[in-house]
């Protein structure tokens, strides 16, 4: 009876830690048409630091993706509008940034196709997609970095 119960307490973590791990497709395929105030009430429940950069506001937290810990960056307008969004590797080691281009690259091609354009230039590779629903995707790779960025033009 123990054992039964604890092969069954280890499948309800397992599956919480799964259903729990950040979504690539989801935050893809969120439009980036919320407000500063809308985006703060959807991240009522996790911590989350806010920041000004520059003219913008800056909503910065922090998730999962298997094998890597990531942050996911929100800019907004002084007004509340939307800027852009974007994931990037949260420790600078060159295996997650490794893993999490091959993540992101693999889901945006699954998504968007090929990217329309790809420059190297001082070690840093950009990967492009643009006119997507009024938004331009980069993928940038350096050696222990990677960054995805949303931009909207709307």
């Amino acid at each position: 009876m123990c054992t039964l119960k604890l092969t069954f307490m280890f499948l309800v973590l397992g599956y919480l830690n799964l259903s729990a791990q950040f979504s690539i497709v989801n935050f893809l395929d969120e439009p980036l048409n919320k407000t500063l105030v809308e985006v703060k009430v959807q991240l009522a429940d996790k911590k989350y630091e806010e920041s000004l950069d520059g003219p913008f506001n800056r909503i910065t937290y922090y998730e999962w993706l298997e094998p890597v810990s990531i942050k996911i960056t929100f800019l907004f307008k002084k007004d509340g509008k939307p800027v852009s969004k974007g994931i990037s590797n949260a420790k600078e080691f060159e295996q997650d940034g490794q893993n999490l281009f091959d993540t992101l690259n693999g889901e945006l091609i699954k998504k968007y196709g090929q990217s329309i354009s790809q420059k190297s230039i001082f070690g840093v590779t950009a990967y492009s997609w643009s006119g997507v629903g009024g938004s331009a995707i980069t993928l940038m790779q350096e050696s222990k970095k990677t960054r995805l960025m949303i931009i909207t033009f709307k």
